[in-house]
């Protein structure tokens, strides 16, 4: 019985001294920083909602975006540009937080927002588009549209149009796709 009691003993010790013996880390491991989630997305700047959207690690940041096109649009951004966009969209998530509870029980409550409708009829050639991922980096949100382009000249033209033309020839594609 002593004996056991002893290996008891022995085993406690050396399971409590193991990290004093072990030491300081090794210089040139690398610390693990946890990374800042960044729920704005950087491109858009709208909030993003969907757990599973895309992310990229910029710094101590680690970047939501809100659509596939957003990421495109980032990868494009020179080392310095990807790092002031992601520190903006951690700011404006830090000032989304901290709202005060009372302007937030004030505001009226704002009405459900509808999801953005992908439409895959070019709003100027009313053509269907053929090359849907070349066709992504060219999309354009207007009102609850994302609206997709044929080709490489129709988006200067669409945006050489009001505001109203736009939404309403995004609607009138829409109602083609």
């Amino acid at each position: 019985m002593m004996k056991i009691a002893g290996w008891i003993v022995a085993v406690c010790l050396l399971t409590a001294g193991s990290g004093v013996l072990a030491g300081p880390p090794a210089k040139g491991k690398a610390k693990t920083t946890r990374l800042q989630e960044v729920w704005t997305c950087p491109i858009s700047g709208a909030k993003v909602t969907d757990k599973k959207s895309r992310t990229a690690v910029v710094g101590n940041y680690r970047v939501h975006f809100c659509c596939a096109s957003c990421p495109q649009a980032f990868a494009k951004l020179s080392a310095k540009e990807k790092q002031a966009k992601a520190a903006e969209a951690a700011k404006k998530d830090r000032a989304s937080a901290r709202k005060p509870k009372e302007v937030a029980e004030a505001a009226p409550e704002a009405p459900a927002e509808e999801a953005i409708k992908d439409v895959w009829v070019c709003p100027i050639s009313g053509q269907e588009v053929r090359d849907r991922e070349g066709a992504r980096a060219n999309a354009v949100v207007v009102g609850n549209y994302r609206v997709h382009f044929c080709c490489d000249g129709c988006p200067s033209a669409f945006a050489k149009l009001s505001e109203a033309e736009k939404l309403e020839k995004a609607e009138a594609a829409a109602k083609k796709n």
